[in-house]
């Protein structure tokens, strides 16, 4: 375009000066005629004049043509930083456009007729997943010896153990892995991801801890350091100066140990029956202890247990031997809650099912063996919770049994 306008702005220009060159010759002409040679007819006035007019007229129009020409081609004064030289320019591409605001993504529309199974609500998110997970457990929605968990699909399943215990004698989880308890209640235990603590490290209660807080494989938890897990029939259980502790219906610790209230400062020394050692606990005042046989009324022993190796909680109960404990009730000889040596042989704890709605305020009803095939009402605090927490054991819930039913 602006090539057009130059070489029409050059063409006006040579008539105009073509128009003067003409007048010119036609005075030569008339000179030369006077002069003798042979002139050519001369031209009147008036008849210059229009001519005159005429190549003025050409100008004009070529003049306005070419500004027409031009116009639609004028760019804007280029600014100072696109005139400078290339070598001070930035060597970095220009940065892509912005966009007013966050793309919209249209959500799928499932249709009605579909039987695919719905994706996530927000499988990522363990807020949420704790609340699911929590909620399916008061709906007591999986079958007996499972637990409702979040699936590694993000959807809730019910999932029963693969391996036994913390101590996992049986090897059943793999390299990197360790067995911890998912619900003490059920007596559900499943490989997961293993802790980075070691022996005698400061780590945080399993609900609660990631994988940088947790212990490692074989270590239990204990009033926040990693124990060792350890056979209570084992002569050399622990260290020289520990105990083997209860920690679950399945779980043993080695604990500081103590043979008197004097050695623990404001705390007790609790033994087991029999034992002539125990571990330093708060003992709450109204709690029977399993070593004072005095603690609870004659006919009764002291059931009790330890909440995190630091505080114990205790519940004098009718001993019993075999079915003779009433109805509604059973007979339970935990190892650790059974009275001294020569009575009866247990404790008799009021029976629940899997709805569990019959146990006092203060109890919980949990499995009272390895198969969950009894289950009775016991003040076992913390134990109604989760026992890992949901993000570390992300990745080892993929092989769900059953699903949980609506309430």
């Amino acid at each position: 375009m602006r090539l057009g306008a130059v070489v029409g702005l050059s063409a006006v220009c040579a008539a105009c000066r073509c128009g003067g060159a003409c007048k010119r010759m036609g005075n030569s002409s008339e000179n030369r005629g006077r002069g003798g040679a042979p002139a050519l007819p001369a031209r009147s006035s008036a008849a210059n004049a229009w001519r005159l007019i005429f190549l003025v007229g050409i100008c004009i129009l070529g003049v306005v043509a070419v500004r027409r020409w031009m116009a639609p081609s004028a760019a804007p004064p280029r600014s100072p930083r696109a005139t400078a030289p290339e070598n001070d320019l930035p060597s970095r591409p220009p940065p892509p456009p912005l966009t007013a605001g966050r793309p919209r993504v249209a959500a799928p529309v499932a249709s009605a007729s579909a039987k695919v199974r719905p994706p996530p609500t927000a499988p990522a998110d363990a807020q949420q997943a704790w609340i699911d997970v929590l909620g399916c457990w008061d709906r007591h929605a999986c079958p007996s010896g499972t637990v409702c968990w979040m699936g590694d699909d993000g959807h809730l399943g019910c999932f029963e153990s693969n391996c036994r215990s913390v101590a996992d004698r049986e090897k059943q989880c793999g390299e990197g892995q360790a067995c911890r308890a998912v619900s003490k209640l059920a007596e559900v235990y499943r490989c997961v991801a293993a802790g980075r603590v070691g022996l005698g490290g400061s780590c945080l209660d399993p609900m609660l801890a990631t994988n940088a807080r947790n212990c490692m494989a074989g270590l239990s938890c204990v009033n926040t350091v990693c124990r060792q897990s350890c056979d209570p029939g084992a002569t050399s259980a622990c260290a020289a100066g520990q105990v083997c502790v209860q920690q679950t219906t399945r779980d043993w610790a080695c604990m500081p140990g103590c043979s008197s209230d004097s050695e623990c400062g404001s705390l007790a020394c609790v033994r087991k029956n029999g034992a002539a050692r125990g571990t330093c606990v708060a003992a709450p005042a109204g709690t029977c202890r399993p070593d004072r046989p005095d603690s609870c009324p004659a006919g009764e022993a002291c059931d009790y247990s330890i909440i995190d190796g630091r505080m114990l909680t205790g519940t004098c109960r009718p001993t019993c031997s075999a079915s003779s404990c009433p109805t509604g009730s059973t007979c339970w000889a935990g190892a650790d809650s059974l009275p001294s040596a020569g009575n009866s042989g247990g404790v008799c704890l009021p029976t629940c099912s899997e709805d569990r709605q019959e146990c006092p305020p203060d109890h919980v009803c949990m499995a009272l063996d390895e198969r969950a095939a009894t289950w009775g009402c016991r003040r076992v605090a913390h134990d109604a919770r989760p026992a890992v927490d949901i993000t570390a054991a992300r990745g080892s819930f993929a092989d769900s049994v059953a699903t949980p039913r609506a309430p």
